[in-house]
């Protein structure tokens, strides 16, 4: 790997310098300045104070932004193509998963079949993301039906894409388990009572507006579908491919609501600037909770699976990937430095060639990016509304 220095003694301000940068009390670097092949250059902390000159262009907040956009939305779609990397603990999941179907079945046949008939319609649909087919493939009402759906969600499961297996586990695990109880129920309650706090979740605290609202639509919001990778703005990162789907993204049908700046979340987002796409992520939690409640995930395996909500909520755009590792964080076992994603990543990933390159590519946000930004938008003088708890 190989990184930009900042040189006072190079014409074009840089020398290449080959090899991890230095990350230490004697000798630290920070992002100072963009390269006209648009490389980041590195500056030595509290050599970087100087306004670069010539061709060199200022590393400011809006560069820093777009760059953690292209970073995130890199790391979700390779995380889309590669089923890989979180397969193993999907895994895992879903034998739990058709498990816990197979002993409702045995023990009420109707109602299994009608819950889990009911189910589908999360997963026929005309817009939203690793949907298994349009409003019009979705099964009937007959038994029959009924039970060759049954059969296909399990097999979906057991050999399906990662992003449509875990829109599965997660409405099986969320709402299936609802319905047909057992200690599984349970389970999932108490661990979603931790993965779902109030601060971040509740209705005055969420921080976001659906532009699509039926009650209060945004006549500016026009419903469309898009095969954009990730959270990047509709039509551009080509270079990223596109996604299997065309979809409505979460990231162009949420917007932040006024008082957001005035909530702990956000005061904290804007500090480090960091991304809105729609605001925390409910399904990283529900998904979670399914993994611990019924697959028992911890340690590497959670990271794992983690992994392959990346794929499927930023991959897919629903989400910036700090709206779902700060929901992983409340995870025992997870810890989270804000901004900054290589402790949350998998070793099957980080020991990988990919990884170094994507690493090396936005060291400025893959592992600077929870501490080196010192120029947020959020003022000192604004004020922090405590969240408001749930009664």
């Amino acid at each position: 790997m190989q990184f930009y220095v900042r040189s006072f003694n190079n014409p074009r301000g840089y020398d290449i310098r080959q090899g991890k940068l230095p990350r230490s009390r004697q000798e630290s670097y920070v992002p100072w300045a963009i390269a006209q092949d648009g490389n980041v250059v590195y500056a030595m902390h509290r050599a970087h104070r100087e306004r670069p000159r010539g061709a060199l262009q200022p590393y400011n907040a809006m560069i820093s932004k777009r760059r953690r956009q292209e970073c995130e939305t890199a790391l979700g779609m390779f995380a889309l193509r590669n089923h890989q990397v979180a397969r193993p603990a999907v895994k895992t999941v879903s034998t739990a998963l058709i498990s816990y179907l197979n002993r409702c079945s045995n023990a009420d046949t109707d109602k299994t079949l009608d819950v889990v008939h009911g189910l589908s319609r999360y997963f026929f649909s005309n817009t939203s993301f690793a949907r298994l087919g349009t409003r019009s493939d979705a099964p009937g009402d007959t038994r029959i039906a009924k039970i060759r759906f049954f059969q296909t969600l399990k097999a979906t499961m057991e050999t399906g894409p990662v992003p449509e297996v875990l829109n599965i586990q997660d409405q099986v695990g969320r709402v299936g388990s609802r319905e047909l109880g057992g200690p599984e129920k349970a389970r999932w309650v108490e661990v979603n009572k931790i993965l779902r706090p109030a601060y971040l979740f509740d209705s005055a605290n969420r921080g976001r507006r659906d532009r699509a609202d039926r009650r209060n639509p945004d006549p500016t919001y026009n419903r469309t579908l898009t095969t954009t990778p990730g959270i990047l703005p509709t039509g551009t990162g080509g270079d990223l491919g596109q996604t299997h789907q065309a979809r409505e993204r979460g990231a162009d049908r949420f917007r932040r609501t006024a008082d957001s700046e005035l909530n702990a979340y956000y005061y904290d987002l804007d500090d480090r600037n960091l991304t809105f796409g729609a605001g925390p992520s409910g399904t990283t939690g529900t998904l979670l909770t399914t993994a611990i409640a019924f697959g028992a995930l911890s340690g590497e395996a959670l990271k794992q699976y983690l992994f392959g909500i990346i794929g499927y909520l930023v991959g897919g755009g629903m989400h910036s990937i700090h709206e779902s590792f700060t929901v992983a964080a409340l995870c025992p076992g997870i810890n989270y430095s804000q901004g900054s994603f290589t402790d949350m990543l998998p070793q099957n990933f980080t020991m990988t060639q990919i990884y170094q390159d994507w690493w090396a590519k936005y060291y400025d946000i893959a592992e600077l990016g929870g501490t080196h930004w010192v120029h947020g938008s959020a003022s000192p003088s604004k004020w922090m509304r405590v969240p408001q708890q749930a009664i």
